[in-house]
Formats: structure tokens, C-alpha cells, sequence
């Protein structure tokens, strides 16, 4: 799950899943006059290979199904 974070200097004051989250409640704090900012997470999620117990091999992502049948 995502972590962006509302950070006051080096203090996290918020963490949200949702960027927008973390966006509108920054904006609250700025209006009371707490100066903070926003930090977006940007790490992707390493998802690990998927096995067909069937076949023994991995499981076709979506996308590349359709790549697949295009070039045929």
C-alpha cells in the first residue's frame, strides 16, 4: 500500500494511501498556519511471480496476453 506523508521538517504528521488524502489535509494545516508539505511515495510494489499449478509455469499478466495474440 502506498505511504504518502504530510511531514513537518523531518516529523511526519500524516500518512495517507491516497495522495489527494495527504493533499487536502496539508491544505487544512496550512490553514492554521502549520507550515508542512507533502512527500509522495514513489515506490513501486515488487509483486512476485504467479505459478499456474497446472502447468508449472508462470501466469500471463493482462497486458501481455493481448501483445501476444497482435502479433500472431
Amino acid at each position: 500500500m502506498k505511504r504518502h506523508k504530510v511531514m513537518i521538517g523531518e516529523t511526519i504528521l500524516y500518512q495517507a494511501a491516497q495522495l489527494s488524502h495527504a493533499e487536502s489535509f496539508a491544505a487544512a494545516r496550512r490553514a492554521e498556519g502549520i507550515d508542512c508539505h507533502v512527500v509522495p511515495d514513489t515506490t513501486k510494489k515488487v509483486r512476485e511471480v504467479r505459478i499456474n499449478p497446472l502447468t508449472g509455469k508462470p501466469r500471463r499478466r493482462k497486458g501481455q496476453d493481448r501483445e501476444m495474440s497482435a502479433s500472431r
